[in-house]
């Protein structure tokens, strides 16, 4: 993989899902792989002759089977399954494993549900 870009894209979690929205307009050759042996996202697609790719390892242990993804609008959709659900240490602190700043990743905000009040589940 030469010549990627880093694709910007926000996330945000729930007990037992975490959600990436790669903002990347007209995506095209869409390639998305989870790795639960290694706990990777794969992305690949080109948008107006750029490539853009990502291979990130994420916070926690991720389950390929109840993973998804699909384009929605102007972004793709990336639908991890988290392997350990349901209690306060599934929380993510951040979701990639090293613990690294990269200012093309932000929390979405409008999608995140606090784990003090799971009940209140953002309207989608």
């Amino acid at each position: 993989m030469t010549d990627l870009k880093f694709p910007p894209f926000k996330w945000a979690q729930n007990a037992e899902r975490v959600l990436m929205t790669i903002n990347i307009t007209d995506c095209e050759n869409i390639e998305v792989d989870v790795s639960e042996e290694e706990n990777k996202v794969k992305f690949s697609a080109t948008s107006n002759g750029v490539k853009y790719g990502l291979d990130m390892e994420v916070f926690m242990a991720i389950v390929k089977e109840d993973s998804a993804w699909n384009t929605k609008g102007r972004n793709v959709i990336i639908n991890l399954a988290k392997k350990e659900k349901s209690d306060e240490d599934t929380w993510w602190p951040r979701i990639t494993k090293e613990k690294v700043k990269n200012g093309l990743i932000e929390i979405d905000w409008s999608r995140w549900v606090d784990p003090d009040g799971e009940d209140e589940k953002p309207e989608s």
